[in-house]
């Protein structure tokens, strides 16, 4: 009878950590009856892991975790395409986790920042690339420290989005950019 009850006990602190909070006093009263009932434990034991396992389904299936853009990946596009598509990308991940208020927010600042700086910084320096080059990656490093402090700060769990549509975007943009120089500079 004591293993039985280490069991009960076992099963119970399982259960106690695996589900949310509403649900815990309806199976602790219930495991508690397991206790009082003694030798008739295991068929109701079968019957409260049956219920367990029902509840926790229901409840994986309504805290499906956010699938957002990694912060490496922001950056990364950032730099190499521009500010705005690092905000595009930030975009999706306010747009994931229902923020959808505040992607304007974002939009306005890269459009901001791209419109300033190239400017500020095109009369400073002569070469277009590296004002390109500081711009985007200053954009992107904003992007990914503050402005992602400030709105995606509460976000704790989450999984990583792929990164082949970008990916793929990117490859079509360069690549057709290329094709462009190479037949403009052929002709």
């Amino acid at each position: 009878m004591k293993t039985d009850a280490a069991a009960i006990q076992a099963f119970n602190t399982v259960l106690i950590k695996n589900i949310n909070i509403s649900n815990k006093l309806s199976l602790l009263q219930k495991v508690d009856q397991l206790f009082k009932m003694g030798d008739s434990h295991n068929c109701k034991q079968k019957e409260l892991h049956h219920q367990f396992k029902k509840q926790q389904s229901m409840t994986d299936l309504s805290e499906e975790k956010p699938k957002i853009y990694v912060k490496a990946v922001v950056l990364i596009f950032s730099v190499l395409l521009s500010t705005l598509f690092g905000a595009l990308l930030f975009a999706q991940n306010l747009k994931e986790i229902g923020k959808k208020k505040e992607i304007f927010n974002i939009f306005l600042f890269a459009i901001f920042w791209n419109t300033l700086l190239l400017k500020i910084l095109g009369m400073i320096i002569p070469n277009p690339l590296v004002v390109y080059g500081i711009t985007n990656t200053v954009g992107g490093l904003l992007l990914i420290f503050p402005f992602w402090n400030y709105y995606l700060s509460e976000i704790v769990g989450f999984d990583k989005r792929t990164i082949w549509l970008p990916l793929i975007f990117f490859i079509v943009l360069v690549g057709g950019f290329t094709a462009f120089l190479l037949l403009y500079h052929h002709r």
